[in-house]
Formats: structure tokens, C-alpha cells, sequence
């Protein structure tokens, strides 16, 4: 009889929670779509549009950007304003399917009462409004197509998780799809954008430690990992060519402006004539760099003949500082925090010259702005930070799922190693940290999921002592 209930109970939730859905998709899709615009980044990944696929793969080769957004919108066909137009509706309902399938798929996997993954899912579909991201939904660059990429890629890890432990029917057959639909997710994910290689690493990681202990489905679980530590692999040493721009702006911004940091790239291998007339460059702020002053350091060191045999040497150079010189990235991350973790993205409401539109003219029409007080203002950050200490306490005394503090480590490391990868405008260093900062954010929402389902699971167990004493 009381299963009856709880069936019937489980049957009368659908309802509300389709109808709850529905209005979050209407209302994030008329407060999503704007006018599209092509700007910066936007003209190399639709150089590619409406040409055969043997040139699709010629310009995959030679562009300077990532491979995975081009061929996206390449499917599209030739670029005019009805693509972009369609690019701009494929991204929203992409990113809107992409966080509710995580919101469902970390639910299944975090609460152990059907109460608690109802909250949970309830508490995360709200996340497509995060740090306003969704704005990036009109603009033809990588931002959006990689977000939902990380998190379908989350969701099938977590999802093949559930199956591997549930072991579901045909599970021979279900599990290499698995795999497979995990390894391409994965490649599209650090396709998109390369500071997400960090994040295919840790998903490897998560699927191969995960159910260590089932033996039936160790080599799904190694193939999925190996794969996908590969593409990773690929994908890093195919973009070391694209970080020379970013090497080149640490360089004169950092390395050869700072007389300790320059010191010490001299004493590892760089040649003299590199830091030659640098006595005079002026150190630039992480998150406040002068662009114009920038631009004319980089053309003086350019012009040195040691220049571009020495580029190739700088990511290990500039890795044994950070390593060594830990405590400064520290005190300098704090000194950040604002633009690393806490700012949020806000666009202009009227049309700007800085976003060339088409020749067909158009009223540019931008997304409203949509906030989450939980998780988008420093108050709410402080609040989060509360409950993810309380979350600590209940690990440290209870057993608690501990992934809420891997997401916020791994969240935390993506958009530190984001940031200190490169030394540019503002809202350039916003949009590389921007991805860590957020599942950061997703990792505070589930610390306080998971003791929100902890409190359930213990109500719901002294009420079913009384009942049973009575």
C-alpha cells in the first residue's frame, strides 16, 4: 500500500515539474535571443561556412582556432544573416537542453531521497541564467557551444556512473555506447575551448575511479579513460602553437616588466637579446591591462632576432615560475578574486560599433539581463561560501557525497589556470576564467543539495521510527 503511495505520489510530481520547465524555457528563450553578432574571434570560425568538407578540413588545419566551433558552424552552410540567425536559436536551445540534462543527470547522482533530487533539480535549471552567460548564446564565438559541451560531457560521466551501477539491461551493449558518446562529447568539449582540456582530464579521472571496485565494466571504464585522456593530449599539443599569442602578451607584460620574473626567465634559458630595452616596460595588472601599450611592447620585442626561437621554450619556462612561485600566484589570485570568480557578464543595450552587424540592416536587439541573487553577487558568493564550509563540517562527520568539493576544486583550478594563462583586456581574462568560475558556483548549489537531502533522508527516518514505536 505504501508503495502504491509513493508510485502514485513519484506520477503526480511530472506534471508540475514539466509545467516548471516549460516556463523556464519561455522565458529564458525571450530574454535569450537577440540580434546576432559577429565580432573578434567570430570572423576565423566562419571563414569556414558554405565550403566543401575537403575544405572545411583545409581551413581546420590551418586556422588559429580550435577546431570543434568552426565545424559546428559550418553545418549551418554559407554565412548570411539567416545562419547566424539559426546559429544564435541552435546555441540557446543547446544550452538550455545541455543544464537541464545536467541539473537531472547530478540530481540522480548527488540525493538519495526522491524529495532531494527534486529540489536539486529544481535549484539547478535556474543555472542557465548563471553569471550571464546566456548572452554568449547570440554571439557567433566558442563560449556558449563549449559550456554546453562541459556539461552534456559531465552528465554522460555521471549518467554512466548510475547505469554501471544499476546494471541496467544489455549492458553490453549500452556500455561501449556509453563510452563512445563520452569520448565525443569529450573531444567536442576540449574541441571547443582549450582551457577545457583540464576538465576532460578530471572526467577521465571521475570515470575510471568511479565504481573502481566493479570488475564487469573495468574496460569500458579504461577504454573511456585512455580516450579520452587522448583527445585531451591532442588537443594540447595541437593548441601549443595557438598559445604563442598568449605566451607572446605574459612576455612583455609580465616576464620582461618585472626585474625578479625577468631575472629568472634569463637564468632558464632565455636568450639576453630578448629582454633587451625591456628595463623600460612597465609591469600591466592582471585584470587592468593598457591594450595600446601592450601592442607597442610586442612589436619592439618582435623585431629581436632570438625572438622566435625562444617562443617555443616559454610555456616551460613560465610553468617552472608558476611552480616555484607558488605563494605570489596565491596572493595574486586574491588580489583578482573580483574578476576571476565574482564579476559577472553584461551586455550593452543599444547597438555599439564594436559589433558589426550585417549589410542587411537590422534593430539590434539584445538579451535582457537575468540575475541569480544566490550565486551572482558578492553577497550571495559570501552566503554560498557559508554553506559550502557547513558542507565541510558534514563531511568531515557524516557520510556525504564529496562531490561538491571535487567539482569546486576542479571548478576553482579551470579558472585559475584559465586566467594566468594569459595577459590581456579585462573582459578577455573574464571569458577565460568564466567556465571554472561557474561550476564553481554549481559546486556550492550541490553542497547545499546535499544537505538539504541529508535532512530529508534524517526527518524522514525519525518519522518512520515514531511510526513504527507507536
Amino acid at each position: 500500500m505504501n508503495e502504491m503511495k509513493i508510485l502514485n505520489y513519484k506520477k503526480s510530481i511530472i506534471f508540475p515539474l514539466a509545467a516548471y520547465i516549460f516556463l523556464l524555457f519561455a522565458n529564458y528563450m525571450r530574454v535569450s535571443i537577440g540580434t546576432p553578432f559577429c565580432f573578434d574571434d567570430c570572423h576565423e570560425y566562419i571563414s569556414a561556412m558554405g565550403v566543401p568538407w575537403k575544405g572545411l578540413l583545409h581551413q581546420l588545419v590551418v586556422t588559429w582556432r580550435s577546431w570543434a566551433v568552426p565545424a559546428f558552424f559550418w553545418w549551418f552552410g554559407p554565412y548570411d544573416l539567416r545562419t547566424a540567425q539559426e546559429i544564435v536559436v541552435t546555441q540557446s536551445i543547446m544550452y538550455f537542453i545541455a543544464w537541464v540534462f545536467f541539473a537531472y543527470s547530478v540530481s540522480l547522482w548527488l540525493a538519495r531521497t526522491f524529495l532531494g533530487r527534486v529540489i536539486g533539480f529544481v535549484l539547478l535549471c535556474p543555472f542557465v541564467y548563471v553569471k550571464g552567460y546566456y548572452h554568449f548564446n547570440q554571439l557567433l564565438l566558442s563560449d556558449s557551444f563549449a559550456l554546453s559541451m562541459v556539461l552534456v560531457t559531465f552528465s554522460l560521466c555521471l549518467q554512466f556512473s548510475l547505469y554501471i551501477r544499476s546494471r541496467g539491461s544489455l549492458f553490453g551493449i549500452f556500455a561501449p555506447l556509453y563510452v563512445i558518446a563520452i569520448v565525443c562529447s569529450g573531444a567536442l568539449m576540449v574541441g571547443a575551448r582549450d582551457s577545457s582540456i583540464l576538465l576532460g582530464f578530471c572526467c577521465a579521472f571521475f570515470v575510471m575511479v568511479v565504481n573502481w571496485g566493479d570488475v564487469s565494466s573495468r574496460w569500458y571504464r579504461l577504454a573511456a579513460c585512455v580516450l579520452l585522456l587522448g583527445v585531451g593530449g591532442v588537443q594540447a599539443h595541437w593548441a601549443a602553437k595557438r598559445h604563442l599569442v598568449n605566451a607572446e602578451n605574459i612576455l612583455v607584460g609580465f616576464a620582461l616588466a618585472n626585474p625578479e620574473v625577468r631575472s629568472f626567465f634569463l637564468a632558464h634559458g632565455m636568450p639576453p637579446e630578448v629582454a633587451e630595452g625591456s628595463e623600460t616596460f612597465i609591469q600591466q595588472p592582471w585584470s587592468a591591462v593598457n591594450v595600446q601599450q601592450m601592442l607597442e611592447y610586442r612589436q619592439r620585442v618582435e623585431k629581436n632576432s632570438q625572438f622566435q626561437s625562444f617562443m617555443p621554450q616559454f610555456d616551460k619556462i613560465y610553468s617552472k615560475y608558476v611552480l616555484s612561485h607558488p605563494m605570489d600566484y596565491v596572493k595574486w589570485s586574491a588580489k583578482n578574486t573580483k574578476t576571476i570568480f565574482v564579476d559577472n557578464f553584461q551586455f550593452p543595450h543599444k547597438s555599439s560599433a564594436i559589433f558589426p552587424r550585417f549589410d542587411t540592416e537590422i534593430p539590434p536587439i539584445i538579451g535582457r539581463d537575468i540575475r541569480l541573487p544566490f550565486v551572482d553577487s558578492s553577497r550571495g558568493l559570501i552566503l554560498c561560501g557559508f554553506v559550502f564550509f557547513l558542507y565541510l563540517v558534514c563531511l568531515g562527520f557524516r557520510r556525504v557525497s564529496v562531490l561538491p568539493l571535487c567539482i569546486v576544486v576542479v571548478g576553482a583550478l579551470s579558472a585559475l589556470s584559465g586566467f594566468w594563462g594569459d595577459l590581456w583586456e579585462c573582459s578577455e581574462m573574464m571569458r577565460h576564467a568564466a567556465i571554472g568560475s561557474i561550476i564553481v558556483r554549481v559546486g556550492f548549489a550541490l553542497a547545499l543539495i546535499t544537505m538539504l537531502d541529508m535532512l530529508i533522508a534524517l526527518v524522514g527516518r525519525r518519522a518512520r521510527a515514531a511510526l513504527h514505536s507507536a
